[in-house]
């Protein structure tokens, strides 16, 4: 049987999405990325069953510093992960076998 998922999201994918910037300065540069990722309603089956799989809204921060030396012989780096804290969950499988 097919099944037409045509318009459908793909599963886990965010709505948006923003990162990278560079400043150039004498000593170096620096880059700024911040990976900001805001995903709408999520479904965990192609089929968008909501009552099969489904998650609200989520917001996750990730954010990065590095600063790279003229020469680019030295860099360092300081980053940060989830900085909103949210609890993601990655994968649903459905278990028939407990109802």
């Amino acid at each position: 049987m097919t099944e037409d998922l045509s318009g459908n999201r793909l599963i886990g994918a965010p709505n948006s999405q923003f990162n990278l910037y560079t400043i150039p300065t004498a000593i170096g540069d620096f880059v700024l990325r911040d990976d900001f990722n805001y995903t709408g309603n999520r479904h965990y089956d192609e089929c968008e069953l909501v009552e099969l799989s489904s998650e609200g809204a989520t917001v996750n921060l990730d954010a990065r510093i590095v600063w790279t030396s003229r020469d680019e012989a030295v860099e360092v780096a300081l980053w940060a992960k989830n900085l909103t804290n949210e609890v993601n969950i990655i994968d649903v499988v459905e278990a028939g076998l407990f109802g």
